[in-house]
């Protein structure tokens, strides 16, 4: 189709999925939009909520402004599925991308470039948490069981952490302390919450036992010692994470089973 002006046309393509705007004077195009040719898996909004990165089957990253839904950048470094999307902090001047090639990117808005890489050469990363100062990117495994801490600065590997014995399912870092750390929760399909100290050194320090396997934890966004997880059994738990003891528990197993039982 043709604008009022004459000037442009508009393109689609069925097959491809691919959308292009051509001036037809210049013979140049306007614009090129192309979304995911497979399922998308993860998506993210920016901090000032100007943008919606999206992350497909496709191994590309897609970068969208909320205003009018157009893409202005697609990155495609990533060489199979791309799992987990975040964008900076408070700043989001940078994304940050997780895939099942083993490898975790950050790519700068402003010049569209990858800014780091973190190569774990065997891992299946699914998860990225990322602290509130946008030091520290955490990155949990599904296969080996292990979560990997990255510095945003120096884009390298900081530490390995180990202990799980199933899947990491979810990872979050709680907000900050008196003294500027947090600490990192991870669950797993091995039953269990662990509970990190990343920045004083001082490793694992709780480990939350459960009755079925967990899948996903999140910190209270200003209570820094309030921890809500939940189970594939149907259960919500509310820790204290400081003292390692539940506050309350929530059944809700018979609200989420579907059928007419």
């Amino acid at each position: 189709c043709l604008n009022t002006s004459a000037e442009w046309i508009a393109l689609g393509s069925r097959e491809q999925g691919q959308l292009f705007v051509w001036e037809w004077k210049s013979e140049t195009y306007v614009i090129k939009q192309q979304g995911h040719f497979f399922d998308l898996n993860c998506l993210s909004y920016s901090p000032d909520g100007a943008m919606i990165a999206t992350g497909g089957d496709d191994g590309k990253i897609k970068l969208w402004t909320a205003k009018n839904c157009l893409c202005f950048v697609t990155f495609n470094d990533h060489t199979a599925k791309v799992t987990a999307l975040q964008f900076i902090p408070k700043k989001g001047n940078a994304v940050l991308s997780a895939s099942l090639d083993g490898t975790v990117r950050a790519y700068d808005l402003v010049s569209t470039e990858t800014l780091g890489l973190l190569d774990t050469e065997t891992s299946l990363v699914q998860l990225l948490a990322i602290e509130s100062g946008g030091e520290i990117v955490a990155a949990g495994s599904i296969e080996p069981y292990d979560i990997y801490l990255w510095s945003m600065k120096t884009g390298q590997l900081l530490e390995t952490l180990n202990g799980h014995r199933g899947p990491i399912s979810s990872i979050c870092f709680s907000p900050p302390q008196q003294d500027g750390g947090s600490i990192l929760a991870s669950s797993s399909w091995d039953m269990t919450v662990k509970l990190w100290d990343i920045f004083g050194k001082q490793g694992l320090l709780e480990t939350l036992e459960h009755s079925s396997e967990v899948v996903s934890c999140d910190f209270h966004p200003n209570l820094k010692s309030e921890l809500v997880t939940t189970t594939l059994g149907g259960q919500m738990f509310l820790w204290d994470a400081e003292e390692g003891n539940i506050k309350s528990f929530v059944e809700c197993k018979n609200d989420i089973c579907g059928g007419r039982l």
